[in-house]
Protein backbone atom coordinates (compact mmCIF):
# COMPACT_ATOMS: atom_id res chain seq x y z
CA UNK A 1 0.00 0.00 0.00
CA UNK A 2 1.36 3.40 -0.95
CA UNK A 3 1.14 5.93 1.88
CA UNK A 4 2.10 9.01 -0.09
CA UNK A 5 -0.28 11.92 -0.29
CA UNK A 6 -3.32 11.31 -2.44
CA UNK A 7 -4.62 13.75 -5.11
CA UNK A 8 -6.86 15.37 -2.49
CA UNK A 9 -3.73 16.25 -0.48
CA UNK A 10 -4.68 14.12 2.52
CA UNK A 11 -2.10 12.20 4.49
CA UNK A 12 -2.36 8.45 4.22
CA UNK A 13 -1.99 6.66 7.53
CA UNK A 14 -1.37 2.99 8.14
CA UNK A 15 -4.47 1.53 9.92
CA UNK A 16 -2.35 0.11 12.75
CA UNK A 17 -0.55 3.44 13.15
CA UNK A 18 -3.96 5.17 13.28
CA UNK A 19 -5.16 2.85 16.06
CA UNK A 20 -1.95 3.47 17.98
CA UNK A 21 -2.30 7.23 17.51
CA UNK A 22 -5.97 7.09 18.59
CA UNK A 23 -4.94 5.20 21.73
CA UNK A 24 -2.27 7.81 22.47
CA UNK A 25 -4.79 10.63 21.96
CA UNK A 26 -7.31 8.89 24.25
CA UNK A 27 -4.62 8.38 26.91
CA UNK A 28 -3.67 12.07 26.80
CA UNK A 29 -7.33 13.15 26.96
CA UNK A 30 -7.87 10.97 30.05
CA UNK A 31 -4.97 12.87 31.63
CA UNK A 32 -6.81 16.12 30.90
CA UNK A 33 -4.50 17.41 28.16
CA UNK A 34 -6.33 19.94 25.92
CA UNK A 35 -7.06 19.07 22.29
CA UNK A 36 -4.74 21.77 20.92
CA UNK A 37 -1.80 20.61 23.04
CA UNK A 38 -2.36 17.01 21.88
CA UNK A 39 -2.40 18.23 18.29
CA UNK A 40 0.88 20.08 18.75
CA UNK A 41 2.56 17.10 20.47
CA UNK A 42 1.45 14.57 17.86
CA UNK A 43 1.62 16.90 14.83
CA UNK A 44 -2.14 16.66 14.17
CA UNK A 45 -4.81 19.22 13.40
CA UNK A 46 -7.47 20.01 15.98
CA UNK A 47 -10.10 18.25 13.85
CA UNK A 48 -7.93 15.13 13.55
CA UNK A 49 -7.55 15.03 17.34
CA UNK A 50 -11.32 15.33 17.81
CA UNK A 51 -11.95 12.54 15.28
CA UNK A 52 -9.38 10.34 17.01
CA UNK A 53 -11.12 10.85 20.36
CA UNK A 54 -14.50 9.92 18.84
CA UNK A 55 -13.04 6.80 17.19
CA UNK A 56 -11.41 5.75 20.47
CA UNK A 57 -14.67 6.29 22.38
CA UNK A 58 -16.59 4.26 19.81
CA UNK A 59 -14.04 1.43 20.06
CA UNK A 60 -14.40 1.44 23.86
CA UNK A 61 -18.21 1.32 23.60
CA UNK A 62 -17.99 -1.52 21.07
CA UNK A 63 -15.61 -3.49 23.30
CA UNK A 64 -17.98 -3.04 26.26
CA UNK A 65 -20.95 -4.14 24.14
CA UNK A 66 -19.09 -7.20 22.86
CA UNK A 67 -18.13 -8.11 26.43
CA UNK A 68 -21.81 -7.91 27.45
CA UNK A 69 -22.77 -10.50 24.84
CA UNK A 70 -26.11 -8.92 23.85
CA UNK A 71 -26.48 -8.61 20.05
CA UNK A 72 -28.81 -5.61 20.37
CA UNK A 73 -26.14 -3.70 22.30
CA UNK A 74 -23.57 -4.38 19.59
CA UNK A 75 -25.95 -3.24 16.83
CA UNK A 76 -26.78 -0.09 18.82
CA UNK A 77 -23.09 0.80 19.13
CA UNK A 78 -22.38 0.17 15.45
CA UNK A 79 -25.44 2.14 14.33
CA UNK A 80 -24.69 4.94 16.85
CA UNK A 81 -28.02 4.11 18.51
CA UNK A 82 -29.87 6.34 16.04
CA UNK A 83 -33.51 5.52 15.52
CA UNK A 84 -35.28 6.32 12.30
CA UNK A 85 -39.00 6.86 11.97
CA UNK A 86 -39.29 3.38 10.39
CA UNK A 87 -37.89 1.82 13.59
CA UNK A 88 -40.63 3.16 15.87
CA UNK A 89 -42.59 0.32 17.46
CA UNK A 90 -43.86 1.87 20.69
CA UNK A 91 -44.45 5.18 22.43
CA UNK A 92 -41.02 5.11 24.14
CA UNK A 93 -39.29 5.05 20.75
CA UNK A 94 -40.87 8.36 19.73
CA UNK A 95 -39.01 10.30 22.45
CA UNK A 96 -35.66 8.96 21.16
CA UNK A 97 -36.12 10.35 17.63
CA UNK A 98 -34.20 13.38 16.44
CA UNK A 99 -36.10 16.37 15.08
CA UNK A 100 -35.89 15.32 11.44
CA UNK A 101 -37.17 11.79 12.09
CA UNK A 102 -39.95 13.15 14.32
CA UNK A 103 -41.00 15.42 11.44
CA UNK A 104 -40.94 12.48 8.99
CA UNK A 105 -43.07 10.42 11.36
CA UNK A 106 -45.94 12.88 10.88
CA UNK A 107 -46.25 11.82 7.23
CA UNK A 108 -46.87 8.11 7.82
CA UNK A 109 -50.31 6.67 7.15
CA UNK A 110 -52.68 7.49 10.06
CA UNK A 111 -53.31 3.81 10.84
CA UNK A 112 -49.61 2.79 10.77
CA UNK A 113 -48.04 1.62 14.06
CA UNK A 114 -45.63 4.53 13.92
CA UNK A 115 -48.38 7.16 13.72
CA UNK A 116 -50.39 5.37 16.42
CA UNK A 117 -47.32 5.55 18.70
CA UNK A 118 -46.93 9.25 17.87
CA UNK A 119 -50.59 9.91 18.70
CA UNK A 120 -50.24 8.16 22.08
CA UNK A 121 -46.96 9.89 22.95
CA UNK A 122 -47.02 12.66 25.56
CA UNK A 123 -43.72 14.59 25.67
CA UNK A 124 -42.16 14.77 29.13
CA UNK A 125 -41.08 18.06 30.69
CA UNK A 126 -37.43 17.08 30.18
CA UNK A 127 -38.06 16.42 26.47
CA UNK A 128 -39.87 19.76 26.08
CA UNK A 129 -36.99 21.57 27.82
CA UNK A 130 -34.48 19.94 25.45
CA UNK A 131 -36.63 20.70 22.37
CA UNK A 132 -38.06 24.22 22.69
CA UNK A 133 -40.44 25.32 19.93
CA UNK A 134 -38.81 27.21 17.10
CA UNK A 135 -40.17 30.18 15.27
CA UNK A 136 -41.05 29.58 11.65
CA UNK A 137 -38.55 30.96 9.18
CA UNK A 138 -40.11 33.65 7.03
CA UNK A 139 -38.66 34.33 3.62
CA UNK A 140 -39.67 37.74 2.29
CA UNK A 141 -41.17 37.71 -1.16
CA UNK A 142 -40.66 40.82 -3.20
CA UNK A 143 -43.22 41.53 -5.85
CA UNK A 144 -41.96 42.52 -9.24
CA UNK A 145 -38.51 41.16 -9.89
CA UNK A 146 -36.95 37.83 -9.21
CA UNK A 147 -33.90 37.64 -6.98
CA UNK A 148 -31.90 36.85 -10.13
CA UNK A 149 -30.59 40.07 -11.56
CA UNK A 150 -32.27 41.07 -14.77
CA UNK A 151 -35.09 38.52 -14.55
CA UNK A 152 -38.48 40.06 -14.02
CA UNK A 153 -42.11 39.06 -13.94
CA UNK A 154 -44.04 39.88 -17.06
CA UNK A 155 -41.43 42.10 -18.69
CA UNK A 156 -40.55 39.49 -21.29
CA UNK A 157 -37.14 38.83 -19.76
Amino acid sequence: MDFEKDPNDRRRVDPQAMRNRDAEVARLRRQGVPFRVIGERLDMSLGAVQKAVRRAQKRERLAAALAGGEPDDVVAVIADDELTCDDVTCVDDVARLNELELHRLRYFAPDSPQRVALAEWVPSLAWRAAHPPREATVYPIQDGHSWHEGVGWGDGG
